[in-house]
């Protein structure tokens, strides 16, 4: 079974103890030469028993002697190097010793080698610690595992219910969207259709004849147009410029025929005054050149 050695012996140490019991002296021996103080722990002695337990069925047949190396260690030498020290073998011995005598032990020899093997009790009884161990943490990893579940289906639909709400504003943005512009579209297009319709000749309203006065009127425009573009030759040159001299003149005429007699008579006194001066004029310049 998938179980820890230190889970094991925790397990197994609490059913030890209804069948081995702890001697006095228990309370103040050491475990080894190594160690400095013994156990602090009051219950080390069933501890120790179940340990011994799960080596005897490792590494069974087994004695004394090998187990005293199994439960070794360094011990500090002050200054001089560390070395190593087997553990008590008065522990050891009477923990096995205890062991049998409860059933939980045998001798046997395989071969070469002689010593003690668990037997079918002991067997049981680890069997029973192991699935004690097992159940609680088959438990906890069923929770774990649908606790995950739960969390990761919740995370799933949380997610989906962001996505869908997401995709549901994206949508009605899109059709918000959609419709301004196609409302933009509209009004742009009803703008362009009233200025068309403003701009459209009114032919139902005034029938036929306005019709054909604007067809006149486009027919004069271009007929001036092609007259202005056109270039004049010298013959056509002289005859506008008679034509217009002589209407100069004609305007002349009728502007004197309109004023008054008056007028006409201040005109004609300016007239001859003028003649006066000018004749003066020339009698003092004739004078002039006959001195000379």
């Amino acid at each position: 079974m998938n179980v820890s050695k230190s889970e094991l012996i925790d397990a197994l140490a609490p059913k030890l103890k209804v069948m081995i019991k702890k001697p006095e002296w228990a309370e103040f021996v050491r475990t080894g030469v190594f160690k400095q103080r013994p156990p602090v722990d009051e219950d080390w002695w069933y501890m120790r028993a179940a340990s011994v337990l799960m080596k005897v069925k490792r590494l069974g047949p087994v004695g004394v002697s090998k187990l005293r190396t199994k439960y070794g260690g360094r011990k500090n030498r002050g200054v001089a190097p560390e070395h190593f020290y087997r553990g008590s073998g008065k522990i050891i011995r009477v923990i096995l010793q205890q062991l049998e005598s409860a059933g939980l032990l045998k001798q046997e020899k395989k071969g070469l080698h002689r010593g003690r093997v668990l037997t079918s009790k002991a067997e049981s009884l680890l069997a029973l610690a192991a699935k004690a161990v097992e159940k609680p943490r088959q438990k906890f990893v069923a929770e774990k595992t649908a606790s995950e579940k739960l969390a990761g289906s919740e995370n799933k639909s949380f997610l989906k219910k962001e996505h869908v709400e997401k995709t549901a504003s994206e949508k009605l943005a899109g059709s918000e969207i959609q419709k301004s512009k196609i409302s933009e579209n509209k009004s742009f297009l009803d703008q362009k259709d009233k200025s068309f319709l403003v701009s459209e000749p009114k032919t139902e309203s005034f029938g036929n004849k306005s019709f054909l006065k604007k067809e006149e009127k486009t027919e004069s425009k271009k007929d001036s147009e092609s007259s202005k573009a056109k270039p004049l030759s010298a013959k056509d040159e002289s005859l506008s410029t008679s034509t217009e001299l002589k209407k100069k003149e004609e305007k002349k005429e009728e502007k004197t025929e309109s004023k008054p007699a008056a007028v006409k008579e201040e005109h004609k006194k300016e007239g001859v005054e003028n003649n006066n001066v000018d004749k003066k004029e020339d009698s003092a310049v004739n004078a002039e050149k006959k001195v000379e």
